[in-house]
């Protein structure tokens, strides 16, 4: 069976950086993680991933980076799944929303996301955008 594709998406705001973490609601397996979702028929990922920002957050990303990073596992439904990750700038100051999918939303400073998170697909990611971070600031943190 073909794995089913994904995206991760890391949303940062502000300097110094918050990362934000998700905590899905036990019907879809517990756990803390960023935001997550399925691609949709013709949709390229990095498209799902500005979508699925905006949806599971309320957030309207300012930016989209690709992290060259792909994982494969199985998900709490038992499907396979292969998810390419990104990083979301959010604006400072900006709130995430919960809905269907997540009971809580939090932002921390990265030794805080990175012992938050429950899976090391996440954690990969995370450590992934903050050195992404680290390398190209963004342009509104340079003015």
């Amino acid at each position: 069976m073909e794995a089913r594709r994904s995206v991760a998406v890391v949303v940062v705001r502000g300097a110094p950086p918050e990362f934000l973490v998700l905590r899905r609601v036990p019907a879809r397996g517990g756990g803390w993680q960023p935001v997550t979702g399925r691609l949709e028929p013709g949709e390229e990922p990095v498209d799902a991933a500005a979508r699925e920002v905006r949806e599971e957050t309320g957030c309207e990303p300012l930016a989209v980076v690709d992290l060259g990073l792909d994982a494969e596992f199985t998900g709490f439904d038992g499907h396979r799944y292969r998810e390419r990750a990104f990083l979301a700038e959010a604006p400072d100051g900006a709130e995430a929303t919960t809905g269907a999918e997540h009971d809580a939303a939090e932002w921390l400073a990265i030794d805080e996301a990175l012992a938050r998170l429950t899976w090391e697909e996440n954690r990969a990611a995370l450590q992934a955008a903050a050195r992404v971070l680290a390398e190209v600031p963004s342009r509104r943190r340079q003015s």
